[in-house]
Protein backbone atom coordinates (compact mmCIF):
# COMPACT_ATOMS: atom_id res chain seq x y z
CA UNK A 1 0.00 0.00 0.00
CA UNK A 2 0.93 3.26 -0.65
CA UNK A 3 0.65 5.79 1.83
CA UNK A 4 1.47 9.55 2.12
CA UNK A 5 -0.09 12.86 3.58
CA UNK A 6 -2.45 14.86 2.53
CA UNK A 7 -1.91 18.30 4.37
CA UNK A 8 -4.50 20.43 5.36
CA UNK A 9 -4.70 24.64 4.68
CA UNK A 10 -5.70 27.66 5.80
CA UNK A 11 -7.41 30.05 3.65
CA UNK A 12 -6.54 33.39 4.24
CA UNK A 13 -8.27 35.04 1.36
CA UNK A 14 -10.89 33.01 -0.80
CA UNK A 15 -13.25 34.99 -3.16
CA UNK A 16 -15.97 32.83 -5.54
CA UNK A 17 -15.61 33.92 -9.04
CA UNK A 18 -18.26 31.89 -10.83
CA UNK A 19 -20.58 28.88 -11.47
CA UNK A 20 -19.06 26.18 -14.70
CA UNK A 21 -21.34 24.27 -16.30
CA UNK A 22 -19.85 20.98 -14.44
CA UNK A 23 -21.07 22.13 -10.88
CA UNK A 24 -17.91 23.44 -9.49
CA UNK A 25 -17.16 27.17 -8.98
CA UNK A 26 -14.29 29.24 -10.20
CA UNK A 27 -11.88 30.83 -7.14
CA UNK A 28 -9.24 32.86 -6.61
CA UNK A 29 -7.84 32.05 -3.13
CA UNK A 30 -4.64 32.77 -0.75
CA UNK A 31 -4.16 29.70 1.17
CA UNK A 32 -1.50 28.64 3.89
CA UNK A 33 0.00 24.88 3.48
CA UNK A 34 0.03 23.60 7.70
CA UNK A 35 1.78 20.52 9.68
CA UNK A 36 -1.63 19.27 10.11
CA UNK A 37 -2.11 16.16 7.88
CA UNK A 38 -4.75 13.10 7.18
CA UNK A 39 -3.11 9.96 6.15
CA UNK A 40 -4.32 8.49 2.55
CA UNK A 41 -3.54 5.19 1.39
CA UNK A 42 -3.55 3.81 -2.39
CA UNK A 43 -4.07 -0.13 -3.02
CA UNK A 44 -4.08 -1.52 -6.15
CA UNK A 45 -5.30 -4.81 -6.99
CA UNK A 46 -6.31 -6.71 -9.88
CA UNK A 47 -9.38 -7.23 -10.90
CA UNK A 48 -11.84 -8.06 -13.44
CA UNK A 49 -13.99 -4.85 -13.21
CA UNK A 50 -12.82 -1.71 -13.28
CA UNK A 51 -13.73 0.06 -9.67
CA UNK A 52 -12.82 2.14 -6.73
CA UNK A 53 -13.93 1.08 -3.37
CA UNK A 54 -13.39 3.51 -0.06
CA UNK A 55 -12.39 2.83 3.49
CA UNK A 56 -12.78 5.62 5.63
CA UNK A 57 -11.20 5.15 9.03
CA UNK A 58 -10.51 7.43 12.15
CA UNK A 59 -12.20 8.55 15.18
CA UNK A 60 -14.97 11.00 14.54
CA UNK A 61 -16.17 9.16 11.11
CA UNK A 62 -17.26 12.52 9.90
CA UNK A 63 -16.25 11.49 5.89
CA UNK A 64 -18.84 11.25 3.41
CA UNK A 65 -19.48 7.64 2.65
CA UNK A 66 -19.11 6.37 -0.83
CA UNK A 67 -19.46 8.11 -4.24
CA UNK A 68 -20.37 11.88 -2.33
CA UNK A 69 -17.18 11.65 -1.21
CA UNK A 70 -15.07 13.71 -3.23
CA UNK A 71 -11.92 11.63 -3.14
CA UNK A 72 -13.93 8.86 -3.80
CA UNK A 73 -15.34 10.71 -7.20
CA UNK A 74 -11.26 11.89 -7.55
CA UNK A 75 -10.07 8.39 -7.65
CA UNK A 76 -13.11 6.88 -9.97
CA UNK A 77 -12.44 10.05 -11.89
CA UNK A 78 -8.45 9.12 -12.58
CA UNK A 79 -9.21 5.39 -13.07
CA UNK A 80 -11.95 6.16 -15.84
CA UNK A 81 -8.96 8.75 -17.15
CA UNK A 82 -6.78 6.42 -16.95
CA UNK A 83 -8.20 3.13 -18.20
CA UNK A 84 -9.11 5.30 -21.59
CA UNK A 85 -5.34 6.00 -22.55
CA UNK A 86 -4.38 2.65 -21.84
CA UNK A 87 -7.51 1.51 -24.27
CA UNK A 88 -6.06 4.73 -26.72
CA UNK A 89 -2.72 3.01 -26.27
CA UNK A 90 -3.52 -0.19 -27.15
CA UNK A 91 -4.98 -1.53 -30.76
CA UNK A 92 -8.32 -2.59 -30.57
CA UNK A 93 -8.06 -6.46 -30.86
CA UNK A 94 -6.15 -6.11 -27.12
CA UNK A 95 -9.16 -4.11 -25.45
CA UNK A 96 -11.78 -6.46 -26.58
CA UNK A 97 -12.93 -9.19 -24.08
Amino acid sequence: MFVMPAHAKVNLCLAVRGHRPDGFHDIDSVALRIDWHDLVGLRLEPSAATRVRLRVTGEDGMAPPGDTNLAARAAQATVRSTWQVVQAQLPPQACSR
